[in-house]
């Protein structure tokens, strides 16, 4: 049995005040053979597993939201 292509849009999926949330998510990454941890910015979906491994480390993380922009804006000091 196949399955119908996966399509997402946008208006579907992202709430109405995407543009001013911090939203995260976890993406597959075939080139690394499994998922990424990804702060989602608008269009741009932006790869930070380097400084927050799962999603766990991101929400465990003291004030979680801004760690995470800091380090989509390249503020983080671990580096990501």
């Amino acid at each position: 049995m196949s399955r119908p292509p996966f399509a997402l849009r946008t208006a579907d999926t992202l709430p109405e005040d995407a543009e001013s949330a911090a939203l995260a998510g976890r993406v597959w990454r075939p080139e690394l053979g499994g998922p990424a941890v990804v702060a989602v910015h608008g269009d741009e979906v932006v790869d930070i597993s380097r400084a927050f491994h799962t999603l766990c480390d991101l929400c465990e993380t003291p004030d979680g939201g801004p760690g995470e922009r800091a380090c989509v804006c390249g503020h983080d000091p671990n580096g990501c």
